[in-house]
């Protein structure tokens, strides 16, 4: 494996930028390829996120790299033999053409792990601030929902909706939220973004970092109808991961986060349903 790493720093950035983000993962090297691929696709969706929102001052971002010429463990979001990482997925949806993404307030704010715990929830500020980014060439009217819920998908309040209309080539801000009532360590925000009532865009936001959030065990299952797996959890799943025995297809979706009670149906492009597994951010462990 070493061998396949051409940059002899790389093993122990990896390792250290997940140990500050994600549990350690000891259940075995696929947990470890799994954990370091969500931390890529994390990082790359933070950034280009960021970027999105301030167009205007941002024009555009280019994420290196798309793919490598021989098998090797690098930042690529396609492999040598063409399997698309988390990274790939990720960027299917944070390079919608319009996007529905959050700047929250939370913990990274202050990351000092050595603060009291019992302070972290009444001294952090917590609160999300969406925006509605629109690369077309066209004003888009979208509908936008949220609510905040707990590790069993519990909504704790809902945030209703609001219709707005983003310009062609442009971004808006909807008004900040303050949730102080939020637990860093149970509570996150689902939102949504639908035209037509067809949801376009949707991700969650924790006011954590992954390794101090209380996932429980989420219990997925899926079952296949044809050409689509459709999959469903018992509690909130976080980046669900969805491979068949060959780890080898290529879906409509997948690294996505799921609610308790939904269904995700989810195309196969190309590959064979055979010996499906699937795990989330709960297995890192």
């Amino acid at each position: 494996m070493e061998k396949h790493q051409r940059n002899n720093a790389a093993n122990s950035k990896i390792m250290t930028y997940l140990g500050q983000t994600y549990r350690y993962p000891t259940a075995g090297l696929g947990t470890l390829l799994y954990t370091s691929q969500l931390l890529s696709a994390e990082a790359m969706k933070y950034g280009v996120e960021h970027w999105r929102r301030h167009r205007g001052q941002c024009m555009g971002a280019v994420v290196w790299q798309l793919n490598d010429c021989w098998p090797v463990a690098s930042w690529s979001s396609i492999d040598y033999f063409g399997r698309w990482k988390a990274l790939h997925y990720y960027e299917k949806r944070f390079f919608a053409p319009v996007l529905l993404s959050c700047e929250e307030k939370g913990f990274l704010d202050d990351p000092n792990p050595n603060r009291e715990c019992r302070d972290l929830n009444t001294d952090t500020v917590k609160s999300i601030r969406l925006n509605v980014s629109n690369e077309t060439m066209h004003p888009q009217t979208v509908t936008v929902k949220w609510e905040l819920r707990n590790n069993r998908s519990e909504v704790l309040r809902d945030g209703g909706e609001v219709e707005i209309t983003v310009p062609a080539m442009d971004t808006v801000w909807l008004d900040t939220v303050e949730l102080p009532e939020a637990n860093m360590f149970t509570d996150h925000v689902h939102y949504a973004c639908y035209q037509n009532g067809e949801m376009i865009s949707e991700s969650t936001v924790l006011f954590s970092v992954p390794k101090y959030y209380d996932y429980i065990d989420p219990q997925l299952s899926c079952r296949v109808e044809g050409d689509e797996i459709i999959v469903s959890a018992k509690a909130y799943a976080k980046s669900v991961e969805v491979l068949n025995e060959n780890e080898d297809w290529v879906l409509e979706d997948n690294y996505f986060d799921l609610e308790a009670g939904e269904e995700r149906r989810i195309r196969i492009v190309s590959g064979d349903a055979n010996g499906i597994h699937m795990r989330s951010v709960y297995n890192i462990r």
